[in-house]
C-alpha cells in the first residue's frame, strides 16, 4: 500500500528526477524508471510537474520557502490566538498576581491550553500551579503546616489591630519569638485575607512654590506641635480635642477633650506638659483664636519658648500633628460613637498609651515612640566618671 505522505526531501527529488532522465536516455520505459526507482509512475509524474525545472539549490531554496511559511502560518494562527484571548479578559490591565492568576483560569475555562492562557497573562506556569496546589489544599493543611501557630497570632493581632497592616505586624510577630521573614510574612498575611481598607481621602492641592518648614526638632523636648482636632457625640454634639505631640520622638504628650476649649484651657494643659517634661524650645502651632490668645502669648514668653505659627491656610507646616490627627481619627475616631465626652477621654487615654508605647513608627525605624526617647536618653546621657 502507498504511503499518504512521502519522505524524499526536494533534494531527494531533483536527483532521482536526474536518474530518471538517464534511464529514459537508455531507452526504458516510464514504468520501468519507476520501478527502478521505487516510486509511482503517478509519484514520477508529480514530481516531473512540480521541480522538473529546477536543480538541486533551487529545490534547496524551495524547502527553506515552504518550512518559513508554515512558521509564519503557526505564528499568525498562535497571534489570533492571543487576540481572542486578550479580548476575553478586555475588563481591565492585569497589574497583580492574583488577577493574572484568575486571567488564567478563566482562559482554560473557555478552552485555552494552559500555555497560552499564561503567556496570554503574562504569568509563568511554574506560578500558577503552585499557586493551585496551594489553593487546593484541605483546611487542616494551614491548621498543621509549619505556620499554624502564627497564623493564629496574625487573627488576633488583626482583631485588636484593625488598622495596622501586615509590617507592623511582621515588626509586633518578631518580637512576639516568631522566626519569619518580612516576604513570608507579608504572603501568609494576604492569604489569611487580612488587609487594611483605605479610608476615602480628599485629595490635597499644594501651592506652586511652597515655603519649606523652619525650626526642625533637634532632640526630645525640643519642638513641641499643636493643633485641634473635632469630632461628634452619638447626640450629634461637638467633641473639641486638643493634641500636643513631641516632633522629634512623636510622643503624645498631652490632650484635653471637651465641648469647647478656650486659650485658658490650654495653658492648663501645657502647664502640667511643663512639670512632666520640662520647657520646649519652640512650639509650633496654626493661627486659630486659641493660640494666637494674648493670655497663650504672654505664657510662651514667660516660659521663655519660641512661638512658630504657620503660614495661615497652610496646614502642612505641621505636619506631623496633622499625620497624628489621622492616625487617632483612623484607628479611633471613624470606629467608635462616643455618648459623652467622659466616654471620648476615656477612650483617647487608652489608645494614647498604646500609640506612645506600642505603635511601631517607621519613622522611627519601627520603635513605638517612648522606646525611641528612652533609647535616645540612653546614648546621649554622659557617663559619670
Amino acid at each position: 500500500m502507498m504511503k499518504k505522505f512521502s519522505k524524499h526531501t526536494p533534494e531527494q527529488i531533483v536527483a532521482k528526477l536526474e536518474q530518471a532522465d538517464k534511464l529514459k536516455a537508455e531507452g526504458k520505459t516510464n514504468g520501468e524508471v519507476a520501478r527502478e526507482l521505487q516510486v509511482s509512475e503517478a509519484t514520477l509524474s508529480r514530481w516531473r510537474r512540480t521541480y522538473g525545472n529546477m536543480d538541486r539549490h533551487e529545490a534547496k531554496a524551495l524547502k527553506k520557502l515552504r518550512e518559513e511559511n508554515e512558521k509564519l502560518k503557526a505564528l499568525l494562527g498562535q497571534s489570533e490566538l492571543e487576540k481572542a484571548a486578550l479580548r476575553e479578559l478586555a475588563g481591565g490591565k492585569l497589574l497583580s498576581p492574583a488577577r493574572r492568576y484568575d486571567a488564567v483560569a478563566h482562559l482554560i475555562t473557555l478552552g485555552f491550553s494552559q500555555r497560552c492562557a499564561c503567556r496570554v497573562a503574562g504569568l509563568s506556569r511554574s506560578t500558577y500551579n503552585r499557586t493551585k496546589k496551594l489553593e487546593n489544599q484541605p483546611d487542616n493543611a494551614r491548621q498543621t503546616g509549619k505556620y499554624a501557630d502564627l497564623r493564629v497570632w496574625m487573627h488576633r493581632f488583626a482583631d485588636t489591630h484593625r488598622r495596622w497592616g501586615y509590617r507592623r505586624g511582621w515588626r509586633k510577630a518578631t518580637q512576639a519569638g516568631y522566626a519569619v521573614g518580612r516576604d513570608a510574612f507579608r504572603r501568609l498575611w494576604r492569604q489569611e485575607g487580612l488587609r487594611v481598607y483605605p479610608r476615602k481621602a480628599t485629595k490635597r492641592t499644594l501651592p506652586v512654590d511652597p515655603v519649606p518648614r523652619t525650626e526642625p526638632a533637634r532632640r526630645p523636648n525640643d519642638v513641641w506641635a499643636l493643633d485641634f482636632q473635632f469630632d461628634s457625640d452619638y447626640h450629634g454634639k461637638a467633641i473639641k480635642i486638643c493634641n500636643g505631640i513631641d516632633e522629634y520622638t512623636r510622643e503624645h504628650f498631652a490632650f484635653r477633650v471637651d465641648r469647647s476649649i478656650t486659650a485658658t484651657q490650654v495653658i492648663e494643659m501645657l502647664d502640667i506638659a511643663v512639670l512632666e517634661r520640662g520647657v520646649p524650645r519652640v512650639m509650633r502651632m496654626d493661627n486659630g483664636p486659641e493660640f494666637i490668645a494674648r493670655a497663650l502669648r504672654d505664657w510662651v514668653d514667660e516660659q521663655q519658648a519660641v512661638a512658630a505659627f504657620i503660614p495661615p491656610g497652610q496646614p502642612w507646616h505641621n505636619g506631623f500633628v496633622e499625620s497624628f490627627h489621622n492616625r487617632l481619627r483612623d484607628e479611633l475616631l471613624e470606629d467608635n460613637l462616643f455618648e459623652d465626652t467622659h466616654q471620648a477621654r476615656y477612650a483617647i487615654t487608652w489608645w494614647s498609651h498604646r500609640y506612645n508605647h506600642q505603635h511601631p513608627h517607621s519613622a522611627l525605624e519601627y520603635h513605638s515612640p517612648s522606646d525611641y526617647a528612652r533609647m535616645w536618653e540612653e546614648q546621649n546621657t554622659p557617663v559619670a566618671a
